[in-house]
C-alpha cells in the first residue's frame, strides 16, 4: 500500500492510498481517499476518482474516522493495460444540496498510478518424472502474457544448473488448443550423466517488437536422472465391474510415471529395485501393489480398479 498526499494548498491534507503499490496491467486495484478530520461528521460525502482526461472512473463514500482522518470505503477498479505512470485525480465533492453546516471545501488531488511492466508467463509440461542417463527430455513450453498480448514468436532459452545454455527457441504462431493466449513450442534437452535430481532454468522474453515492455518470465524444469532401466512393467488398467479399459489411467512407480493409452495399457521402463505401483483414473479408487524387480525382469500387472460410486441396496445386502 502506498499513500499519495497533495502538495498544493487547494488539496492540502487530502491523500490517496493505493493497494497494491504498483498495479499489474488490467489487474485489480483498490483506492482509498483520506480527508483530514475537520471536527464535523462528514460521513456520506463522496470522493470522485478521475483519469487524466477527466473521465470519472468511480466514487467512494466517506464512512469511517480513523487516526485523525476520515476514510472512504475502498473503491475497486481495473488498472490500465498500458505500463507506466498514469496521472489521476481525487476530488472531494462539495456537500450535497440541503446539507447543513459542513465547512469543508471541495478539494482536488493530482496523484500518480504506477502500472508495472507486462510479465511473460512460462509454463512447462510433459516433463518425465525420471529419465535415463545419456537420454533426452522431450517436453513442451508455453509462453503467455496475463494482459492478453500475443506471445507468438517470443524467445526462450534454457540454462543448466551451471548457467550454461543448453537449448533455445521461439513459440509458434498459434495458441495451444483450448487456450486463448498460450503460445507453445517443443523442447528437447540433453540429459547429464550424473544420477540424481537435476534442474534447468527457463528464461523467456517477449519479441523485440512487442507493443508493451515485458518483464522476463522464468520457470524451472525438474526431473531425476537414473541408471539405465533394464526392467519392463506392463500395466493393463480396467474397470473391475465391467472389464472396460481405463483410457489415460495414471501409472506411477515413483519417480517414474506415464499414462495408459486408449486401450488402458501402459509400460514403464524401470531399473532393478523395489517399488510401489499406483494406478488411478477417473471415478475409481486407486490400485496399489508392491513390485520387486531383478535385472532383466519383464512383468505384467493387471490393475482392476473399483468404481467410486454410491452403494445400492443390492450392494449392501449382497
Amino acid at each position: 500500500m502506498t499513500q499519495h498526499t497533495a502538495l498544493s494548498g487547494q488539496a492540502q491534507g487530502l491523500s490517496v492510498e493505493l493497494t497494491p503499490e504498483t498495479a499489474d496491467p488490467n489487474g485489480e486495484l483498490r483506492l482509498v481517499a483520506l480527508v483530514p478530520d475537520c471536527g464535523r461528521d462528514i460521513r456520506g460525502r463522496r470522493v470522485a476518482f478521475r483519469d487524466a482526461d477527466g473521465a470519472e472512473i468511480g466514487r467512494a463514500v466517506i464512512s469511517v474516522s480513523e487516526l485523525g482522518s476520515w476514510r472512504t470505503d475502498p473503491l475497486a477498479i481495473v488498472a490500465p493495460a498500458l505500463s507506466g505512470t498514469h496521472r489521476m485525480k481525487a476530488v472531494l465533492l462539495a456537500a450535497a444540496p440541503g446539507a447543513d453546516g459542513d465547512p469543508a471545501e471541495a478539494a482536488v488531488l493530482d496523484f500518480e498510478l504506477p502500472v508495472a511492466a507486462h510479465r511473460v508467463g512460462a509454463v512447462i509440461w510433459d516433463v518425465p518424472g525420471a529419465v535415463e542417463q545419456g537420454g533426452e527430455i522431450r517436453a513442451r513450453i508455453g509462453l503467455h502474457c496475463a494482459a492478453g498480448c500475443c506471445a507468438a514468436g517470443w524467445h526462450f532459452r534454457v540454462d543448466d544448473a551451471e548457467g550454461c545454455l543448453v537449448a533455445q527457441g521461439r513459440t509458434g504462431p498459434t495458441p495451444w488448443p483450448g487456450t486463448d493466449g498460450l503460445f507453445h513450442a517443443d523442447l528437447t534437452l540433453p540429459v547429464p550423466d550424473a544420477e540424481g535430481a537435476a534442474h534447468w532454468t527457463v528464461v523467456a522474453t517477449a519479441a523485440a517488437g512487442a507493443a508493451q515492455p515485458h518483464a522476463e518470465g522464468r520457470a524451472t524444469i525438474r526431473t531425476r536422472i537414473t541408471a539405465p532401466a533394464g526392467c519392463k512393467v506392463r500395466v493393463i488398467a480396467t474397470d473391475a465391474r465391467t472389464g472396460a479399459p481405463l483410457a489415460r489411467a495414471r501409472v506411477v512407480a515413483h519417480p517414474y510415471r506415464t499414462l495408459a493409452g486408449a486401450d488402458g495399457q501402459a509400460e514403464l521402463a524401470l531399473p532393478p529395485g523395489d517399488y510401489t505401483l499406483f494406478v488411478s483414473g477417473g471415478r475409481h479408487f486407486p490400485f496399489k501393489t508392491p513390485l520387486s524387480l531383478r535385472a532383466g525382469a519383464e512383468i505384467t500387472v493387471e490393475a482392476a480398479l473399483q468404481e467410486d460410486r454410491e452403494l445400492t441396496q443390492a450392494d449392501i445386502w449382497a
